[in-house]
């Protein structure tokens, strides 16, 4: 078995657990995975009537920390349930495209050259993927279980769940109250931080995908004289690939939109946070967090851009004028396919970019200076 086979059959089981979180697969074969879906949206169900309840009673026309703080949670467990519905809307498209990765990691090439090729790419993606996974989630976990804990002991930010004809006395119940919006932090950050781990499984190797076939196409010149049929596998490897890259885009067009619009709200609050106080370690932690949740996804999107507005240029560098008319003809088509702009967009409207990723940090903080000017 090839290394990067055996790698990423080692890491299978967790790839499934976040797919499987990702699509909300309460039917999974896992134990684990079933417990994990059903105990989050149980809670999640259980505390946001609660959590609207007090941002009703509690909201008199300032904003506060309490205020901000119940915003933040009310629109995460709200986002929450949104991401669910949308995953297991695009259950069908997403385990298609795993289908499509693995079908990729087990593709053996009989040519010494392309089989250096596959591995060596493949290889790094893997690697890249875990590095994602190991920093990404323990950074993430982190970072929300100290703004949880710095929350809990926070005197300003008190309860931010009201119970309906209750007079909330006792120290011991008053205790475990204070203490939901740590668990809640924990929880919901760690589902969001796999989730994105889960969007990054899918997104990494249909990039190195792309790598491949420039790669390919780079040697092709040798190749097509020694192999007859290497042009054909160039061109049937460009369309999948394209192809792959559509189904990407597809699958997660409204995700990403939703995710540009609660990334909006969510450094909205941030800003807030810092705003409000500078000396805090909360704000500084959420914009983490904020930056955590948006910036790999944009990085996908420039990094998948980038790479097809580059296979027009490969492809045109190769001794296309050496071919028979036959296969010219056909190139023509492929080249004018690789020449389309190709990438992730949102809604199929906005782009994934690095530029939109500084033009939502651009808003959230124009609307924070717009409420703090009229909230003082």
């Amino acid at each position: 078995m090839a290394f990067h086979l055996e790698e990423f059959t080692k890491n299978k089981s967790e790839m499934d657990f976040k797919i499987s979180t990702l699509t909300f697969n309460i039917f999974s074969t896992s134990s684990l995975e079933r417990f994990y879906n059903y105990f989050v949206v149980i809670y999640n169900l259980i505390c946001f009537p609660f959590i609207l309840l007090h941002l009703i009673t509690a909201f008199d026309g300032e904003i506060n920390e309490n205020i901000m703080t119940t915003n933040l949670y009310m629109f995460g467990t709200l986002l929450y349930f949104i991401k669910i519905s949308l995953g297991s809307y695009r259950r069908k498209e997403i385990l298609e495209l795993f289908e499509k990765i693995c079908e990729l990691f087990n593709i053996e090439e009989t040519d010494e050259d392309l089989q250096k090729i596959l591995v060596e790419r493949l290889k790094n993606s893997l690697k890249l993927w875990k590095v994602c996974t190991k920093w990404g989630l323990r950074t993430g976990v982190l970072s929300i279980s100290i703004f949880g804990l710095s929350m809990r002991f926070n005197e300003k930010i008190g309860l931010i769940i009201d119970i309906p004809r209750t007079n909330i006395t006792s120290p011991l119940l008053i205790e475990g109250l204070r203490s939901i919006p740590t668990l809640h932090a924990m929880l919901t950050g760690h589902y969001f931080m796999t989730i994105e781990l889960a969007i990054l499984c899918l997104g990494i190797p249909i990039a190195t995908e792309i790598d491949i076939l420039e790669d390919y196409i780079r040697i092709s010149n040798d190749k097509i004289k020694t192999t007859p049929n290497f042009f054909k596998k160039i061109i049937k490897m460009h369309c999948n690939v394209l192809g792959d890259v559509n189904l990407l885009n597809e699958t997660f067009s409204e995700m990403t939109f939703i995710q540009f619009f609660s990334s909006i709200v969510f450094f909205l609050i941030v800003f807030l946070f810092l705003r409000k106080g500078t000396e805090n370690i909360d704000g500084y932690l959420l914009c983490l967090c904020a930056l955590m949740q948006l910036l790999p996804l944009c990085l996908l999107g420039e990094f998948i851009r980038y790479k097809t507005d580059k296979l027009s240029d490969t492809l045109y560098l190769t001794n296309w004028y050496e071919l028979s008319l036959k296969d010219q003809k056909v190139f023509l088509i492929i080249l004018g396919m690789a020449q389309r702009e190709y990438g992730l967009k949102a809604a199929g409207m906005y782009e994934v970019n690095l530029s939109t990723f500084i033009q939502i940090i651009k808003l959230a903080f124009s609307y924070c200076a717009i409420l703090y000017t009229f909230s003082n």
